[in-house]
């Protein structure tokens, strides 16, 4: 499962990632969970034929609205992968941190504070987000490799333990 979260707008790559579940190269075994609420601006986008394919498949659950605290803590427990396959995002993230701090692997764009956090703590894979054959590679590494994934786990883990959110 890989769960994109928060906000959900054009600027977390959700196209792309959805573009990326429906190459014929995306692990049959991942599914895409969005667990947030959903921009006005992804309307066209989820009402889309490919979308709707991907859901019909059972290949993306949506969670759609304000998550209180139970139901985030169950997305991210439910979660293999957490996105973070930004555009144009520099700063860095409250979902990278969760995500650390809950041992999830993360696929992460390739600038800003996402990508550095992500490269020099080893906590992920690193993708061109516009990139389909990137991300497709990316998510086909972690969702097929549990050994990788699990290194990149104990990483998050590690580092979530030394940092608090706020030097995040």
């Amino acid at each position: 499962v890989v769960l994109v979260y928060g906000a959900l707008s054009m600027r977390k790559g959700i196209a792309q990632l959805l573009a990326a579940a429906a190459h014929r190269d995306f692990p049959a075994n991942a599914t895409v969970l969005l667990a947030g609420a959903l921009a006005e601006e992804l309307a066209p986008l989820m009402k889309s034929p490919v979308v709707e394919v991907l859901r019909r498949a059972g290949r993306l659950i949506e969670l759609s609205g304000f998550l209180d605290a139970a139901t985030e803590h169950n997305a991210f427990r439910a979660a293999d992968i957490a996105w973070l396959g930004y555009c144009g995002h520099y700063e860095s993230s409250a979902v990278l941190v969760q995500a650390a701090s809950m041992g999830l692997p993360v696929v992460a764009c390739d600038e800003g504070l996402i990508a550095w956090w992500t490269l020099n703590y080893g906590i992920g894979e690193i993708v061109r987000v516009a990139d389909t054959d990137s991300v497709v590679g990316a998510i086909s590494r972690l969702a097929n490799d549990k050994e990788l994934r699990d290194r990149y786990s104990t990483r998050g883990l590690a580092i979530s333990s030394r940092h608090s959110a706020d030097e995040f």
